[in-house]
């Protein structure tokens, strides 16, 4: 992972070996960062996760009241100076996390589910949780920490099951997984009883976040997959909702100082500033049907689908760009261009945006503006690997054959193997330049000099020979 690595080492920054007090426990521990490179890392971080798992929800009352709740439960906190942030992510897996710093998310799927403000409180006490306890900092290795920061891209595409996603990155996503998983089960008790104490400590009813644990085992029983990356990195028993309904009561006795007066669940509240998202809800769960129809191969049930989810809800771009995917995948530019267009418009900053509109001008053939989306996306969404790829094709396209060797090595560096790995070896030996991983050219090939730039601006004549080739791969 030696592309990715260099989005890591602009995050991780003066790594130490050293001891540190734990706020939970007051004892000295092994950490193997500061507390300063812990938040500079999760600084870095939250942007790119945040555009991985499909971008914010676009609501800010839902937004600042998110952050609101959150911030509240982290000045209850054992490490209440954090700079906290906290953010609804818009994707359909149900989960929520926390990267290093105090940086939190919650999903759109998760918030779904839940009836009231005192759930979302436990869940958002919980995430606190780990960051307070140092789960992060305890127990990581360097390499486990710089897998979780420049994973983000593989995390989502790989799992949403994109066509054109860099599927080479599955290595990524297993060892950021890996990471994740790595929350014992001790770790989640732990945080468990932090979440319970941090919710009651604010007048929440800590039983609700016990309601929240059997809400997610019944989906584990009806609804397996939409909670199988939550139990990944959140492992969940019977016997922890049993320890985590002990906690709720002894917090109880230990917090509630007056226990006449009603326990806070804020029903309405949530209800209120929840009303947007709930609203949307159906034509996202059509959505996430026509996401399944199309990796089956299904693409005019998919458009079906797609085209009653933007009837129900015409502002959500996730819906526009999943129907611009069917469109792509059956050459229909025109009408996938439309609705990329409609994306743009209510969410020009989104990877996946720039992602697809630049996956369109290349199958339109329109190399500059391809490669100018393509740039715009890598600086949203650092490190994925077959965005080099396509950029590499747009500089050979353009004549820019330096620049397409740059990208195509690049991409070969992070990529083991595909068609396209045997398209970008076999350019970059026609062009005599070496290739990663093998013997560098012999004396007397062709230099640097003369190769580069000696194709033609419209990128004719050598290039052709494998048109056929590469177009029966990429892109359809």
């Amino acid at each position: 992972m030696k592309h990715l690595i260099l989005f890591s080492c602009l995050a991780v920054m003066f790594i130490t070996t050293g001891c540190a007090t734990n706020p939970v426990t007051g004892r000295r521990q092994l950490a193997i960062i500061s507390e300063a490179s812990e938040i500079e890392t999760g600084r870095a971080a939250f942007p790119q996760y945040t555009q991985a798992f499909q971008g914010e929800f676009q609501d800010d009352t839902l937004q600042g009241y998110v952050t609101t709740v959150g911030k509240k439960l982290a000045a209850n906190s054992h490490r209440p100076n954090l700079e906290y942030e906290f953010r609804v992510v818009n994707t359909s897996d149900v989960n929520a996390f926390a990267l290093p710093g105090g940086k939190i998310m919650i999903t759109r799927a998760l918030l779904e589910k839940f009836d009231n403000e005192a759930q979302m409180a436990g869940v958002l006490g919980h995430e606190v949780g780990h960051v307070a306890a140092m789960h992060y900092i305890s127990d990581a290795s360097q390499q486990l920490l710089i897998n979780l920061v420049i994973a983000a891209g593989a995390i989502y595409m790989e799992h949403k099951g994109y066509k054109y996603a860099d599927y080479a990155t599955l290595g990524a996503y297993v060892g950021a997984m890996m990471y994740l998983a790595h929350y014992s089960r001790e770790q989640e008790r732990q945080a468990d009883q932090l979440g319970v104490e941090y919710m009651t400590k604010n007048g929440y009813d800590p039983r609700a976040y016990v309601s929240v644990m059997e809400l997610f085992l019944k989906l584990q029983e009806g609804e397996p997959s939409i909670v199988e990356r939550l139990f990944a990195t959140h492992p969940l028993t019977t016997e922890r909702i049993a320890t985590c309904t002990t906690q709720a009561t002894s917090m109880l006795a230990q917090y509630n100082t007056n226990p006449a007066a009603p326990l806070r669940l804020a029903q309405a509240e949530y209800g209120g500033a929840t009303r947007r998202l709930m609203a949307v809800a159906p034509a996202y769960a059509l959505m996430d049907e026509g996401d399944k129809l199309q990796e089956d191969g299904n693409y005019n049930a998919a458009i079906a689908k797609y085209t009653e989810g933007i009837r129900q809800a015409p502002d959500q771009p996730l819906i526009y760009l999943s129907r611009a995917q069917a469109y792509m995948e059956q050459d229909e530019l025109g009408q996938a261009g439309r609705d990329i267009a409609a994306a743009r418009k209510y969410y020009p900053d989104l990877f996946y945006t720039r992602y697809f509109a630049g996956i369109h001008s290349f199958k339109s053939r329109s190399w500059q503006r391809s490669l100018t989306e393509f740039n715009a996306a890598e600086k949203l969404l650092a490190g994925v690997t077959d965005v080099q790829f396509y950029l590499g094709r747009c500089e050979e396209e353009l004549g820019h054959r330096s620049a397409a060797a740059e990208h195509f090595t690049k991409f070969l560096e992070d990529e083991p193997e595909g068609d396209n790995v045997t398209y970008c070896k076999t350019r970059l030996r026609d062009w005599g330049y070496t290739v990663p991983g093998e013997a560098a050219a012999p004396a007397g090939s062709t230099t640097n000099s003369n190769r580069s730039n000696t194709t033609n601006s419209s990128g004719n004549s050598q290039r052709r020979e494998d048109d056929d080739y590469w177009r029966n791969r990429v892109g359809h």
